[in-house]
């Protein structure tokens, strides 16, 4: 028996507060880490920025406030952020402005409006569109990337990857 995926509801309803959520990192520290240097979700960025060869990235279901996007962005990283979910996009406008023109609508379970190789890294925190097919790697995301062993980021937030 499937359940419905009520997910895209709750983001809709809650964004901001998820959001909040996501700024604050309450869900972004490993308290059971599988591998000592990876104590939370900056670790994962560090990793996969070291695998790049550039500075071209997409995170690929950014989430309510693109919290991610808005990081690698004032790291220097030429970063896009897509979610499938409007009110998640809206308010990572709201809050960062400044990467407005960064951040859109997008389904992973359509094609992207990209390029295959537009980017160097691409992150993928598994988007509950994605879950529901049990996968955590989707065609579109893997055409986009430029190089091999940077994405997709499949490892989940609560059960990082150990091959670090």
């Amino acid at each position: 028996m499937t359940l419905p995926d009520y997910s895209p509801g709750f983001y809709r309803e809650h964004a901001q507060q998820y959001a909040q959520v996501a700024a604050d990192f309450r869900q972004s520290v490993y308290l059971k880490s599988s591998h000592p240097k990876l104590q939370h979700d900056w670790d994962l960025w560090e990793r996969l920025t070291q695998l790049a060869p550039g500075l071209r990235g997409l995170d690929a279901g950014c989430g309510a406030g693109a919290r991610d996007v808005f990081h690698a962005w004032s790291k220097g990283y030429d970063i896009t952020g897509i979610d499938a979910i409007p009110e998640n996009i809206q308010t990572a406008r709201d809050l960062h402005p400044e990467i407005a023109d960064r951040v859109f609508v997008a389904n992973l379970e359509h094609p992207l409006p990209f390029a295959d190789k537009t980017f160097d890294l691409v992150a993928c925190n598994r988007p509950r569109s994605l879950q529901r097919r049990h996968s955590a790697h989707s065609p579109e995301i893997g055409a986009r990337r430029g190089s091999p062993g940077t994405g997709p980021h499949p490892a989940p937030r609560r059960h990082p990857s150990t091959d670090v």
